[in-house]
């Protein structure tokens, strides 16, 4: 088969990946580590090795023109038959676009041709006296594939140094030798259509079906949406898509398909400098991938190719041909479990932890107040050194225990905190909280603790004792001195010795009783409300004061639970396979297990 124009315009298989001109194909060969110039092409096309898809004669017209001045032209218009104009005129040439009737005009008139079609004309006659374009070359992306392949066999890297050290027969001889050689691949290249040329030739004919799903990130796809194309659905277009049709009209079999689709897959596999990422680069934004260069971005352009060849056959035999990294596929299929590769969410997951890509934190530390959650991220980074992002910890805040209670029936299940639980667990992140000792707090827990995870796969409960902590008090009384909290207070107040340290003891020692809370003791003495946040971080403040200062300093409860939940999220290792996450949920680590 080869390149086929009337069927390329009657069909419009130039909508989902047009032509292009020459100027641009040079620049997308050079963006992908093809070195060539319009002079390479131009000598390939002299040779009968390498053609443009078809060329573009722009036609000529007359146009009138409005001079203001020496340096400005207005243009009217075209100059029509009927028009009286007595201003001046000049030749231009009109414009090409892709859409179905401008192409067959085009062809009817015998301005646009396949350059085989006619014999080889210099490119310098392609631009008139002024150096305006009247004729255009156009290539199809596609059309990489051969060149690059031809290109990369039938050249030679010479080193300038040692043919600088020959002699002048030498060097003569050699040369020679080396023309010899040149011919001989001339006439083996010339010599039939190569399998290159075929894969790409196919490529331009099933693009407006295949095209697309290549445009993706495995997720969404991309469809192009050309400017004379609005009302072109390419999902209806799917549906009237007959491949057993295509493939007569093309006039090959499917293993021929098969083959290509080998050799492609092979060769990028080989070109490849990302093919060891093969996997991940594949779930990468589209708009990133383009922006790749070198062989990178050769690299998906075969990539695309081969997955178009690999999707017809598909189509046309119901059997799934192995992608480029078949090895590898094989073996992925095993490790990260059945059919998992194929369904890209799980499989994206399970590739992210294999990276350490995944921004999913490794635990989720639950804190009841503001004061907390202001104060621990500080405590963290200023006196252990471990900001709690960096160490895969997420800080959430409760605002109270009577937030994720929920109703009545929720409330004998744990709530709402209890469902937040066991989603986390099941991906693996571990959920850790930690409550005031008051109120409704320590029926939580236990509820927590008893619940079993609603999850039919997990047959475990939702948590263990050890991921839900109360303190004996609170964070102001397990974390700090009586003296501290009443000498904060006091500063609160503006006038230091307001508060007493007794009279703060006196509020630890009847805590949880009516009338005895900071704030009740604050306002009495002060008839404001205490800002339980300010207080907070005036405590920390003092107390990272006091450890870079004190060598005995001796360090709050929080600072210890830290050190744990910390310690936990280490060695949270993020399952990378369906058999990993299995064992892990059967383990205890999240929760004990239900036999």
């Amino acid at each position: 088969m080869a390149f086929n124009l009337e069927r390329f315009i009657t069909e419009e298989q130039f909508i989902q990946c047009s032509p292009i001109t020459a100027d641009e194909f040079v620049r997308l060969s050079k963006d992908c580590d093809l070195r060539v110039d319009k002079p390479d092409l131009e000598m390939l096309e002299r040779a009968g090795l390498f053609y443009p898809l078809f060329r573009v004669r722009y036609p000529k017209y007359i146009e009138k023109i409005h001079r203001r001045d020496k340096n400005h032209v207005e243009i009217p218009g075209p100059l029509e038959d009927k028009d009286i104009w007595d201003g001046d005129t000049r030749e231009a040439y009109g414009h090409f676009w892709f859409s179905k009737n401008m192409t067959r005009d085009f062809y009817r008139e015998g301005l646009l041709w396949r350059s085989q079609d006619r014999g080889f004309e210099p490119w310098k006659n392609f631009s008139d006296e002024h150096g305006r374009k009247a004729v255009e070359s156009y290539y199809s992306p596609f059309q990489l594939y051969p060149l690059w392949t031809m290109w990369q066999t039938t050249t030679v890297p010479i080193s300038l140094i040692s043919w600088g050290a020959l002699d002048k027969e030498t060097l003569h001889c050699s040369a020679s030798e080396w023309a010899s050689v040149g011919k001989e691949l001339t006439r083996v290249w010339a010599d039939g259509e190569s399998r290159f040329s075929q894969a790409a030739d196919i490529c331009i004919a099933i693009a407006n079906r295949y095209f697309p799903k290549t445009q993706s990130d495995r997720r969404m796809l991309s469809t192009a949406r050309p400017g004379h194309y609005h009302d072109w659905d390419w999902y209806e277009y799917g549906l009237r898509w007959d491949p057993k049709l295509e493939l007569s009209k093309l006039g090959i079999e499917p293993k021929r398909l098969r083959d290509l689709q080998r050799g492609l897959a092979g060769e990028t596999q080989h070109i490849d400098p990302l093919a060891d990422w093969y996997s991940i680069v594949q779930f990468v934004a589209l708009e990133r991938k383009k922006r790749l260069k070198g062989k990178a971005l050769l690299a998906q352009w075969f990539y695309a190719m081969e997955k178009m060849l690999r999707l017809f056959y598909e189509d046309l035999t119901d059997h799934k041909l192995p992608p480029p990294d078949d090895d590898y596929h094989r073996w992925k299929e095993r490790y990260y479990g059945q059919g998992v590769p194929e369904r890209e969410l799980e499989f994206l997951e399970y590739l992210a932890n294999e990276y350490h890509l995944n921004p999913r934190p490794r635990v989720i530390l639950v804190v009841e107040g503001e004061s907390e959650f202001d104060q621990i991220p500080r405590i963290a980074d200023e006196l252990l050194g471990y900001p709690l992002e960096r160490v895969g910890i997420r800080l959430e805040l409760l605002r109270g225990i009577t937030e994720f209670t929920g109703g009545k029936a929720d409330y004998k299940r744990g709530g709402r905190l209890a469902r937040f639980i066991d989603y986390h667990h099941q991906l693996q992140t571990i959920v850790y909280v930690i409550l005031d000792n008051e109120g409704k707090s320590q029926k939580v827990k236990e509820r927590l603790i008893a619940a079993r995870s609603k999850y039919p796969q997990s047959r475990r409960h939702i948590t263990k004792e050890d991921y839900v902590f109360l303190w004996e008090r609170n964070f102001e009384f397990d974390n700090f001195s009586d003296s501290e909290i009443a000498s904060a207070l006091s500063e609160l107040a503006g006038r230091s010795g307001l508060i007493s340290e007794t009279e703060v003891h006196n509020n630890r020692e009847n805590f949880g009783k009516p009338g005895f809370q900071l704030e009740k003791l604050f306002h009495a003495k002060t008839r404001r409300e205490l800002r339980k946040r300010e207080l907070a971080k005036l405590l920390v403040d003092r107390t990272i004061e006091m450890a870079q200062r004190d060598k005995d300093f001796v360090p709050p409860m929080v600072l210890t639970k830290l050190h744990q939940i910390i310690q936990l999220a280490v060695d949270n290792y993020q399952p990378t396979c369906r058999d990993t996450w299995m064992r892990n949920q059967a383990s205890g680590f999240l929760a004990p297990t239900i036999s």
